[in-house]
């Protein structure tokens, strides 16, 4: 895990001041996803509910597919109008907004992208 330092001039904030900070935005009722990242990565607190209540974590599971993807893994079908172009987006996406690997939506790209290399499935890309 990496430890985050912010520095302010000659100053390194220190963990309680970064907590201090972290408490001080979630008053002003920021978006789900910003909740759940300062939870996480400041207050060290193991919540999903934020997350969960996000309008990007809903996209994300009711774009994916049974299979697991989002469509093609890495090159986009213009054809199709989709919030999540690729796969692989989709996936950046789910790490960008905090999404642990032990998440359904990811442990099923993950089954998915075995799958793959297993050839036990065949890509849309082709």
């Amino acid at each position: 895990m990496y430890e985050i330092i912010i520095t302010r001039g000659n100053k390194d904030l220190n963990r309680k001041t970064l907590v201090n900070i972290a408490n001080n935005i979630l008053k002003q009722n920021p978006d789900p996803v910003v909740k759940h990242i300062l939870i996480k990565n400041f207050l060290k607190e193991k919540n999903n509910e934020y997350l969960y209540q996000s309008k990007c974590y809903r996209q994300l599971k009711e774009e994916q597919n049974s299979n697991g993807s989002w469509g093609r893994f890495h090159s986009e079908n213009t054809k199709i109008n989709s919030i999540f172009r690729t796969t692989e987006k989709a996936i950046d996406r789910c790490i960008s907004i905090g999404i642990g690997k032990n998440d359904p939506i990811l442990k099923k790209a993950k089954n998915y992208m075995e799958r793959l290399l297993k050839k036990d499935e065949k890509s849309s890309n082709e």
